[in-house]
């Protein structure tokens, strides 16, 4: 570092008190008042500054409403024209933090100093000139809900408009892009060795919080002509980072695009943020200049605030007491599931497991920071025509954070996140997916089955850890995704074969079923019965206007019994003419029993699912059918997560018995299609033609063969297809078969041999399979 020595010191930007107009001097004086002034009742401003101090912070949160009360002229200018109020503010708080310091009462700092730290950096600073040291500066902000407040009415990236343009806003949104912390130079010191002084500047752009601009080149000479070389270890930089704030996709109006905005996070506001969380940014929403007279908005950020998770929903009195009377109900599952989508016949177990993915389980955190799970998953798998698609919309239309997308057009990351180039600087950023936008909701997903392999596995880890892990082109994060999964698939034959297992129907691996909760076989029944409740049901909706209902006898009397209400019951405003529940208000009862319900288990509660699980798991259980789903370890935490969101359906806070017990009904009907079982019964053959038992008897011939040729290449490192039959005629001579089963000859088995070969289990040559080298 160069000796600056103790000659005098020149500036370019300096200025003296003496120099400030009346208007700056009045408002830094105005708002130092405020920070002493101690209301009764109210905020006390100087803790507020010592606490910032003590937790070594920048940055001090000001309610503009404290602010209003003790000066209103203040409060409106510092809304309304904040370049103009907002450099003196801080101005002020950074003399008034100074006074703090010096005061008697600095021991309440705890030895913190000047500069923040221990006092290391003035100490090796102490010997420069006043102005080459680096100084303290600090920053105010100002919280979302005064703004809100001041402002009327929650603003979204939609209602940015040019009359709002250098106005104090606070703006409400998802982030779904951040770039890297990058420093950006505001204060140069030069020394320029001909005159052993030193040469200092000051940069400002047009995010400064002033809003004016300064030359942005280094000067490489003063203004008599001498050589001046910089001193970075003087020189003053600050953090800044550009994000992308966008509309939530629930609040974006139907068939549009939703809006975003720039947003640029200065100082101690970077990193504070990731793609994904959704926020309150309070901030100065101006214009820059991009090229050609042409205009680019961004917000400048001047506080964060993190939406709550466990905020609870905006509802009357009136709301919470109907909630509370409708939950006392012994069938309030089944009035929800009719409730969510009365136009749709049928599928009353789908639309129950609908309302309990909407509830969820209970979210935990063990101590040694395992994470638990509490969204459910849902996989619907069936027939064309058969309103899988549209349980999709209505699951758009009801939970309160959902996110609609098909699997034709999805990808891997376009789910998860990626990584981005940004289109003005070249810089990588990191764009958020679905599944991460859908964070504490809901992600439907159409055409699941179109989905690529390598595109499916990249949601098991959101599935079960509800985390996306991006590692790509030098980035190493985690973001959160705590979403459930509502997906519908068609099978692998385009309609469900009943001739083939339920694997065979679906063919996904176990690892991504095991992570759904429940699946269901959705088929297309043929019974003249069915038939023509279905197309009443569709006449019917046909008929009747938007707004209007009609009187369908299956919904309309299905709580006539036990639920004190009726179709004629006209003094309830949160239930239809029929006796279902208005889809408003079961929205209302779902954020309710989310929000303010936390279910636990009891000990009874506990060893009931142990048995029940012990009973899924036996082999003479799971020997009986097929079952849609492995029955794995997930299993039981499914049976956990139904049950605790079965309680809160009720309300309560404690996990019962029944609550178990519908868990446990659902499971059944998921693991074993008993939902469907008479439905597709009487389409089953009453007899078997003779080329369909052939084609079985063939089937059941290559797997005999198969498994005598694996089971001798265990043994020895070759078999003939000669000793194949000879091994297979003394297999049956043995167990003296029945089955009618036909003959078995060398050119079959040399067939089954090479299809062996193809499949990559055997090598073949000459009528000779060979054990699998590696």
């Amino acid at each position: 570092m160069s000796n600056f020595g103790s000659s005098p010191t020149s500036s370019t930007s300096s200025a003296s008190p003496s120099g400030l107009d009346p208007r700056a001097l009045y408002l830094q004086q105005t708002f130092t008042n405020f920070l002493d002034w101690k209301p009764d009742g109210g905020v006390n401003y100087q803790d507020k500054v010592q606490h910032m101090l003590l937790a070594k912070e920048k940055r001090l949160l000001v309610d503009l409403r404290d602010l209003k009360v003790f000066d209103p002229v203040l409060a409106e200018g510092v809304a309304s024209t904040p370049y103009e109020h907002i450099p003196h503010l801080q101005t002020a708080l950074t003399k008034f933090v100074a006074r703090i310091r010096s005061s008697d009462d600095d021991s309440l700092l705890g030895g913190v100093s000047s500069t923040g730290d221990d006092g290391s950096n003035a100490k090796a600073t102490a010997h420069l000139p006043a102005s080459v040291r680096k100084q303290d500066e600090y920053f105010l902000g100002f919280t979302g809900s005064s703004i809100i407040e001041s402002q009327g009415r929650r603003l979204t990236p939609r209602d940015l408009s040019s009359h709002l343009l250098r106005r104090l806003i606070c703006v409400e949104g998802i982030l779904t892009k951040c770039s890297f912390v990058r420093p950006k130079l505001v204060r140069s010191v030069h020394y320029v060795e001909n005159t052993h002084r030193p040469l200092v500047r000051n940069y400002m752009d047009e995010t400064s919080v002033t809003g004016e601009m300064s030359l942005m080149v280094l000067p490489s000479k003063d203004t008599k002509g001498n050589p001046a070389v910089i001193e970075y270890g003087l020189c003053t930089f600050k953090d800044v980072q550009t994000a992308v704030l966008q509309e939530t996709p629930e609040s974006a109006p139907p068939g549009q695009l939703p809006r975003s905005v720039a947003v640029i996070f200065n100082g101690d506001l970077v990193d504070r943020v990731k793609p994904g969380d959704r926020v309150q940014i309070v901030g100065v929403y101006r214009a820059l200049v991009a090229e050609r007279m042409t205009f680019r908005t961004v917000l400048i950020a001047h506080s964060i605030e993190k939406a709550h998770e466990g905020q609870t929903p905006e509802m009357s009195e009136e709301d919470i007491l109907n909630i509370k009377a409708v939950s006392k109900q012994s069938n309030i599952l089944e009035q929800l599931g009719a409730s969510l989508a009365p136009s749709i016949w049928g599928h009353d177990t789908i639309k129950k497991a609908m309302i309990l993915q909407l509830m969820g389980g209970q979210e935990k955190t063990l101590k040694d920071n395992m994470h638990l799970r509490g969204d459910i998953h849902v996989l619907l798998v069936g027939d064309p025509s058969t309103a899988k698609s549209q349980m999709l919309r209505i699951m758009l239309s009801v939970a309160p954070l959902a996110i609609s997308t098909n699997g034709r057009g999805a990808t891997g990351v376009g789910l998860t996140a990626a990584v981005m180039s940004d289109p003005d600087t070249g810089e990588r950023i990191l764009e958020a997916g679905a599944m991460v936008l859908a964070d504490r909701g809901v992600v439907c997903i159409d055409e699941f089955d179109k989905m690529s392999i390598d595109d499916r596995a990249a949601m098991h880890e959101v599935m079960e850890q509800q985390t996306v892990t991006i590692q790509k082109a030098g980035i190493h994060t985690s973001l959160n995704a705590h979403c459930s999964v509502f997906a519908a698939a068609n099978p692998v034959y385009g309609t469900y074969n009943r001739d083939k297992s339920v694997v065979q129907n679906i063919c996904f691996p176990d690892s991504l079923l095991s992570r759904f909760d429940l699946l269901f076989i959705v088929l297309d029944s043929t019974t003249d019965e069915q038939d023509r409740n279905i197309a009443k049901h569709v006449l019917g909706v046909h008929q009747y206007r938007r707004g209007e209902e009609f009187d369908d006898d299956a919904s309309a009397d299905s709580f006539s019994d036990n639920t004190g209400f009726s179709g004629a019951h006209s003094g309830c405003n949160y239930r239809t003419t029929t006796g279902l529940l208005t889809l408003d208000f079961v929205r209302k009862y779902i954020l309710y029993a989310k929000h303010c319900v936390r279910p636990n288990l009891s000990p009874d509660v506990c060893s009931t699912l142990t048995n029940a699980y012990a009973e899924l798991r036996s082999p003479d259980t799971q020997g009986n059918s097929p079952t849609t789903l492995p029955i794995t370890a997930r299993t039981l935490d499914s049976l956990i997560r139904l049950s605790e969101a079965h309680a809160r359906c009720r309300l309560s806070k404690i996990v019962e018995e029944a609550d178990v017990q519908a868990a446990l009904t659902l499971m059944h009907q998921s693991l074993h299609n008993e939902q469907q079982n008479n439905a597709y019964s009487t389409l089953q053959p009453q007899s078997t033609t003779l080329q369909e038992q052939q084609q079985i008897d063939t089937r059941a011939l290559i797997s005999e063969v198969e498994k005598t040729i694996l089971q001798s290449l265990r043994i020895s490192d070759q078999i003939s297809a000669q000793e194949v039959v000879e091994l297979v005629a003394q297999a049956r001579s043995t167990h003296k078969s029945s089955t009618t089963t036909p003959p078995l000859d060398v050119a079959f088995v040399v067939k089954v041999m090479q299809q062996m070969e193809k499949a990559n289990k055997v090598d073949y040559e000459d009528e000779v399979a060979f054990r699998k080298c590696g």
